[in-house]
Order: C-alpha cells, then sequence, then structure tokens
C-alpha cells in the first residue's frame, strides 16, 4: 500500500479470493482495491510455467497471462521397522523455494489403507523432504524431482511396528467421528 494507506491500515488477516478457470482459460477478480497481489494459480495435474511478478493493480483493468506445464509426480510408501505397509499415516511433504531459500514450503499427506500416499502432477523439479506428521516416529527422506527423469518414489520407513488404534463412541454407543 501507498504511505497513506498503510498508515490507516488496522491490521488484521489477509484477503483471499478464489475463482474458478472458464472455459476460456481466464480467471476473473472483478472490483479488487489498488495494490499489489500474489497469485497461486492451481491447475491440475499442472504447475506455473511462465508468468510474470506479482501484478499491481491501480486504477484501471488490467491483464496477466500464465502458461502451466504438466507436473511432476510423487508415491510415497509408508513401511513400519519390519517393511510392513502403515496405512493412514500422516506425514509433511515439503521444499525449499527456489526464490527464498530461508522459506520451507510444504503440505500435509496421509497415507492410504496400503500404506501409499500420492501427489499427481503438481510439483516442479526440485528436493523434496517427507518426514513423519510426529518426528519422534521416525526419519525423513529425501528425493530429487527432474524434469526429464521417471515417476518419483519414495519409502518413509518408521521406527516402530506396533499401533495404537482408539473407537470413540458416544455414552448412547454411537460413534464420534469428528
Amino acid at each position: 500500500p501507498d504511505p497513506a494507506m498503510a498508515s490507516s491500515f488496522k491490521g488484521g488477516p489477509a484477503r483471499t479470493n478464489v475463482a474458478p478457470i472458464s472455459a476460456d482459460g481466464m480467471v476473473r477478480f472483478p472490483g479488487v482495491l489498488s495494490g499489489r497481489y500474489e497469485v497461486n494459480l492451481q491447475c491440475a495435474e499442472h504447475t506455473v510455467a511462465t508468468g510474470p511478478k506479482p501484478p499491481d493493480v491501480a486504477d484501471q483493468d488490467i491483464e496477466v497471462e500464465w502458461t502451466v506445464r504438466p507436473g511432476l509426480s510423487l508415491t510415497v510408501r509408508v513401511v513400519d521397522a519390519f517393511d510392513q505397509p502403515v496405512p493412514n499415516t500422516p506425514m509433511f511433504l515439503s521444499s525449499i523455494r527456489d526464490d527464498r531459500p530461508d522459506v520451507e514450503v510444504g503440505t500435509t499427506l496421509i497415507a492410504d489403507a496400503k500404506g501409499l500416499a500420492s501427489v499427481k502432477g503438481e510439483l516442479t523439479p526440485g528436493t523434496y523432504t517427507v518426514r513423519p506428521a510426529d518426528s519422534n516416529q521416525g526419519e525423513s527422506a529425501t528425493v530429487e524431482l527432474r524434469e526429464d527423469g521417471p515417476p518419483a518414489e519414495l519409502t518413509l520407513k518408521l521406527a516402530g511396528s506396533g499401533s495404537i488404534v482408539v473407537v470413540a463412541r458416544s455414552e448412547d454407543g454411537t460413534f464420534v467421528n469428528n
């Protein structure tokens, strides 16, 4: 914001606007305020190939264009100390941003009933680290994704081999699932 707007700003959370991509490839945000905007373009199984820096909006309409390319995929297999699949395991997938080496970005993954978790076509080339959601459960695993490389697979080995299953029921015997 300009100095006058910055001095009157009262703080609070950043505002987020979301819009779908229409059939003509356009995303429209009518009636936005002047300022600089950060854009997070998400297309199924694609990543951003080219595009401008964060757009500055003034007192007139602007049009910006990004191009996308097919993204890379990663499958994580979660096993216990005896190499047996561990179902429903939460883990954290992260990487370091090229433009901000001090910033780690990531997402939570949850293994399915067979101990597998996949990210399909949403990753860019780079180094990715997968670690258990609970750091006491095991070591992290790292993989390098390359544009021309084969689909990546990684095994995350947990420290133990046992599990605890908890069932929550109300006093009347019905399952509690939230």
